[in-house]
């Protein structure tokens, strides 16, 4: 995977630019009345009302694209990113970047859960980094392939009948 031959600045960086890609893909579907120049200056830099990567997020997440949980996951990688971004010296991926960043999300915690049924991810001597894409790939895939349910798709059940 292309986050695995970046360094850790890098890693970071290019699974953000994925994401904005597949917001900024999945709200142009979404944008389909009007035309492309419409669509562009919402959605383009540097002034469109929706050209921060934030802002797609937020979106996203307002409309039902994405749930909470990943909304989060996405908030914490994009602090992380600010903070490795803004940092001129040396950047490396270490235990407390994972520990503050990482080990929160939802994603991190789904992985973790699929290891301990079947240990094929984070064996013994694992590096930060490679816990650090693993989890990011995760999360790249599942926004990329999530498709909410329709509104009253979902019923909750009491007993033998359905509210």
């Amino acid at each position: 995977m292309v986050l695995r031959r970046e360094s850790d600045r890098g890693a970071i960086l290019v699974a953000i630019a994925i994401l904005d890609d597949v917001f900024t893909n999945r709200l142009t579907q979404l944008l389909d009345r009007g035309n492309s120049e419409a669509r562009s200056r919402i959605l383009s830099p540097p002034l469109g009302a929706l050209s921060s990567f934030s802002s797609k997020v937020d979106l996203a997440f307002c409309i039902g694209i994405i749930p909470k949980q990943i909304y989060d996951d996405i908030r914490l990688v994009n602090k992380l990113r600010n903070l490795c971004a803004h940092d001129w010296g040396a950047f490396r991926i270490t235990q407390d970047i994972l520990v503050k960043f990482i080990q929160p999300m939802v994603m991190k915690k789904a992985i973790d859960a699929a290891n301990s049924v079947k240990p094929i991810f984070f064996p013994a001597g694992t590096s930060p980094k490679d816990v650090l894409v693993s989890t990011l790939a995760g999360l790249v895939t599942f926004v990329n392939l999530y498709r909410p349910l329709p509104h009253g798709a979902v019923t909750t059940t009491l007993g033998d009948s359905i509210v």
